[in-house]
Order: C-alpha cells, then structure tokens, then sequence
C-alpha cells in the first residue's frame, strides 16, 4: 500500500535511478502503480480528503449533517447565522440551541431546543390568525384562534388582523351614549345597557347643583335603581382639612356646597359577577379641592342602568353627563 497507518504517503524503496547504470523496469513502474492505486483511492483527511468514495461515508467521516429528507443527529448542536430549516428532523434526545435571528422553522419531532429569545415564526401548522404550540409529540400545530370572523366584523375566519380590523374590533367594544345637559331634574339616568357590560365610565363635565344637596351615582338592573346597600366614600381634601362623605345609597361625590361645579370621571368596574366597584378623581372648578369616589355595590341581578342624582330634592342647575360602556 502506499500509504502507512496515518495515511502518508511514500514512495517505494529503490525507485531512485542513478546516472550511468541501467534503470530496472521495477524502479519504474512500482512507484506509477502506487500513484495510480492512490489516486483512485479514498484520499484521507489528513492529506484534505474525506477518507470515502461517498457522499454520506464523506458526511460521516467529517462530521457534517447531509440535505436527506430524513437525517439524524446526534449530541449538542450549536446553530449560529440564519439557518431555513425544512423536511423532518428527528434529534431525539438532542438539544438545538437557536441563536435569536432564526427566521424560519419546519417541523422539528422530539428535538429540545433552547436559545436567548429564539423565535418561532412559521412552521408545518399555523393557519393565518392563529397561534402556532408545540404538541405532546413534539410537532408544531395549530393553537388556538386568536382572531376570527366572530371577533373581527371586517375579517374572514383565520384571516390575519389588519389595523382597521383591531379598531372595528375595539370599537365594537366600547359604546359612548348620548350626552346629556344637566339642567333642572333631579337626577339624569341611562337604561337599556347591553348585557355583558364589564367597565363603565362615567364622565362630568362643570356639573352643579342650584343647593347644597351632595351627588350620589347609582346602578341598577332589570328591577330598577338599586338605593341601598352600597359602600361609598367621597373625601375633598380643602382648605380646612379632609371634608368625607359616606352613602349607602350610591356611589357618593361630595359637592362641598352650593359653589360647586365638578368635573372629571367615576369608573366602575365589575369585579366578578354582578359586584361592581367605583373609583375616580375629579376637579371643584370653584371650591378648592379635588374630590375622590370609591365604593362597591352588588347587584341582584345583570346591570342594565345607571344615573346621577343629587342626594335630596335640589335639581341641577349645569354641566354634561355621559357613559362610555365595554364589554
């Protein structure tokens, strides 16, 4: 052979022709043969070669993954650069670290991966407008929907939400009434909420009352205003110190007398089944002072209403009331 153990190649002793005596047909053509033989050979790796006369048998000997539709891999990789992975990989009981600019994924069966922030953009599954999960055998799936034709009125089912879609999707949501002068009544209601309300929001603007009668804001449902059984504080912080207020019978916003005219917002929230919870900061254009709303009410049954009054018989004598409602 003409290659040792380490796969160096030598020339045949004796091969060296000297000058003046005759060349034996030997020093010829022995070292030809082994130069033919070793052409025609696997070259080692030693000498650049892959030591295999195959694709796969060169794969192998260099340690490199081949483009089969099926191949398996074996201990720690460590993926680096923008790698397009397609086809079916089977690296069982390996670990693929992916760097944070991998792009895209096919399906990877029973592989743990792991990497800073690696993203999954798309994969086998993911129909548009839903996410794509892991299942329990390691293949990449339809997940839940996150956006379809029942939440979105101006996308089909699956389809990818748009910005217009999401503000239709929003604004579905959210419904501000018509606003109302407050200007001789008592008090100034809202009615046919929509079941399914979950925050409502209630917004004055330069509200006031001819007397000295403080605000109180009520909710109710199908069998009417409810006007007990609430747990309320309103406190103003003015020149004399805190002025609070408590009610049972709503919501309360104290109005420090007959000067004042309030302005500012009241959110009321459901907390879980028909308790609601309020609170909100508003702002006394004439008596120094900012009041502040917090309370809590249980209804008997879904919310359907709610109104403003004043806690005696005074009307109001100014401003704007309005709600925005969401679902």
């Amino acid at each position: 052979m003409p290659r040792n153990g380490s796969g160096v190649f030598s020339l045949a002793s004796g091969y060296e022709a000297t000058d003046g005596q005759t060349a034996e047909a030997s020093q010829h053509n022995l070292p030809l043969e082994d130069i033919a033989q070793d052409l025609n050979a696997a070259r080692p790796i030693v000498a650049g070669g892959t030591g295999a006369t195959t694709a796969s048998g060169a794969r192998t000997n260099l340690a490199v993954p081949g483009k089969a539709a099926t191949e398996t891999i074996t201990g720690g990789w460590t993926v680096s650069g923008n790698w397009t992975i397609t086809g079916t990989w089977d690296m069982s009981g390996s670990t693929l670290t992916l760097p944070d600019d991998v792009v895209t994924l096919g399906k990877i069966a029973d592989a743990a991966l792991s990497g800073d922030d690696a993203t999954l953009i798309t994969g086998t599954a993911g129909t548009n407008g839903n996410l794509a999960q892991w299942n329990g055998d390691g293949d990449l799936v339809d997940g839940p929907n996150v956006l379809d034709e029942d939440d979105m009125a101006s996308d089909s089912d699956g389809a990818v939400p748009t910005q217009q879609s999401v503000k239709a999707y929003v604004t579905a949501r959210r419904t501000r009434s018509t606003a109302v002068t407050t200007s001789g009544a008592a008090e100034y209601g809202f009615t046919s909420i929509a079941a399914g309300a979950n925050r409502i929001t209630v917004m004055l603007s330069a509200v006031s009352g001819a007397g000295t009668d403080d605000f109180l804001i009520q909710i109710g449902d199908s069998g009417g205003y409810e006007t007990s059984g609430y747990s309320g504080t309103s406190v103003v912080q003015d020149g004399s110190g805190n002025n609070a207020l408590s009610s049972a019978g709503g919501y309360p916003i104290n109005s420090l007398g007959a000067s004042t005219v309030v302005s500012g917002a009241v959110v009321l929230t459901r907390i879980d089944g028909n308790t609601w919870v309020a609170s909100g900061v508003l702002h006394d254009s004439n008596v120094p002072g900012t009041p502040t709303v917090a309370g809590t009410k249980t209804l008997s049954a879904e919310l359907d209403r709610i109104r403003i009054k004043t806690t005696g018989s005074d009307n109001f004598d100014g401003g704007t009331i309005n709600i925005i409602v969401e679902t």
